[in-house]
């Protein structure tokens, strides 16, 4: 009986740790960059959805050199502030973190300016 017990707990430590593993891969699959010109800041017409290209470009091939972020959450929405700000004071992006998706679409995740 109490071998039954001891497997029926580890089985929720197995999935946890599965779980942790793939939050792990997930972050280690976005791409990091420094020092980077905003040149092109914009909306697609649905509006939920603002984009922006450097002048140095994105260490990875980003599909039509862009990079976008999600408005309909309120990390996009905070993002998208930031590049904004960025680019109406001239400022530098000090790194930007993004995810590039299998059709080549590149997705900010973390943003931030000095």
């Amino acid at each position: 009986m109490r071998i039954q017990n001891v497997r029926a707990n580890a089985t929720p430590i197995r999935v946890m740790a599965i779980v942790a593993a793939l939050a792990f891969s997930s972050a280690a699959l976005a791409t990091e960059d420094h020092n980077l010109t905003i040149t092109i800041v914009g909306t697609q017409s649905s509006g939920s959805v603002a984009y922006f290209s450097t002048q140095q470009g994105f260490s990875v091939n980003c599909a039509y050199g862009i990079a976008y972020i999600d408005l309909t959450t309120t990390a996009g929405q905070n993002e998208y502030a930031t590049i904004l700000t960025a680019k109406s004071t001239g400022a530098t992006l000090t790194k930007v973190d993004y995810t590039q998706n299998s059709d080549g679409t590149c997705h900010v995740v973390l943003v931030e300016y000095e």
